[in-house]
């Protein structure tokens, strides 16, 4: 940890350096461009930036050292570059998941483990009391047959989706679920795609942010799964909440 910030300033911070990390892993570009564009060298700004924060000097190094040398060298290829940068990266993810709260710790989810994303999302569906609230743009017939099962019976789902971006098969899938699973109860509304800027899940009242739509987690990139840091919830559940009631329901 940075030696220049104080016990308590670390401890508010760990959660934050937890969450950066997660979404920088999770929007890493492609480094093998040359030259690279604006976006990719500020990210690279940021990561290197954030290690420097944590006190991660060393780690910081190596990462510098994958990027100079991104294109290779007489012993190493430009793969085995790339991986110092996402070792030194996960290394730093896994010190500031230590210090993180558990309350703030979510999952990150390697391209291509559907199962991982299923256990991650499963386990964070399975501590609803009583309602589950699906925020997701691109909604379809994934998030009933392959996570809505992780609910306590009893407990409502609510889902919303896009009016553009709906999959056609949420429909028939949700009429199926209706008629043989008579103590879950369903509903899912349809809202305007333009209004729907994140992927959220609100259980009871906490907000959690989903990096990616449930039809293509982990498919291309990977993906994360954070809470919400409580102010921020408390507005994306509000403004949701808000935008349900005028939604149109599917059926």
């Amino acid at each position: 940890m940075n030696s220049f910030l104080t016990a308590i300033e670390q401890k508010n911070r760990a959660s934050q350096w937890y969450s950066e990390l997660g979404a920088l892993l999770a929007t890493a570009p492609d480094l093998s461009l040359s030259p690279l564009p604006a976006v990719a060298l500020t990210w690279v700004g940021r990561v290197n930036a954030l290690l420097l924060e944590m006190g991660q000097a060393l780690l910081a190094a190596d990462f510098k050292t994958g990027f100079d040398f991104r294109t290779g060298t007489q012993l190493h290829s430009p793969e085995h570059m790339a991986e110092k940068m996402r070792t030194a990266m996960y290394l730093a993810l896994g010190i500031a998941e230590r210090s993180a709260p558990a309350s703030s710790r979510g999952a990150y989810i390697p391209v291509g483990s559907a199962h991982d994303a299923l256990i991650a999302i499963s386990a964070i569906l399975g501590k609803a009391a009583t309602d589950v609230f699906i925020i997701d743009p691109y909604m379809s017939q994934v998030v009933l047959n392959d996570f809505a099962l992780s609910l306590g019976e009893g407990v409502n789902l609510r889902l919303m989706s896009g009016n553009k971006k709906t999959a056609d098969d949420l429909e028939p899938a949700l009429r199926a679920w209706r008629q043989q699973r008579t103590t879950r109860p369903v509903e899912v509304r349809i809202a305007k795609q333009a209004a729907l800027h994140d992927r959220v899940i609100i259980l009871d009242g906490s907000a959690w942010s989903l990096s990616q739509s449930f039809n293509a987690l982990a498919k291309r990139s990977p993906a994360t799964l954070q809470p919400f840091e409580p102010d921020l919830g408390q507005l994306k559940a509000s403004y949701y909440e808000d935008l349900w009631k005028s939604a149109t329901p599917l059926m």
